[in-house]
């Protein structure tokens, strides 16, 4: 019977260690266009308007 909890007790923390190992995964698996951050840097210094920005953004996004 002891078996049991240790196994339970082991899966509970595989699970946990899985669901860390996840989230850290999807942190780092963000990349943004680097093209994309050059538009919002430049919307950010006032070289571009808000429609200029918006134009642009779905045009890189639906190449």
């Amino acid at each position: 019977m002891m078996i049991f909890g240790i196994l339970f007790f082991l899966l509970i923390v595989g699970a946990v260690i899985f669901g860390i190992i996840m989230l850290f995964a999807k942190a780092f698996n963000k990349k943004e266009d680097p093209a994309l951050h050059v538009l919002k840097d430049r919307f950010a210094r006032g070289e571009i308007n808000e429609e200029e920005l918006r134009h642009k953004s779905n045009l890189l996004k639906n190449k």
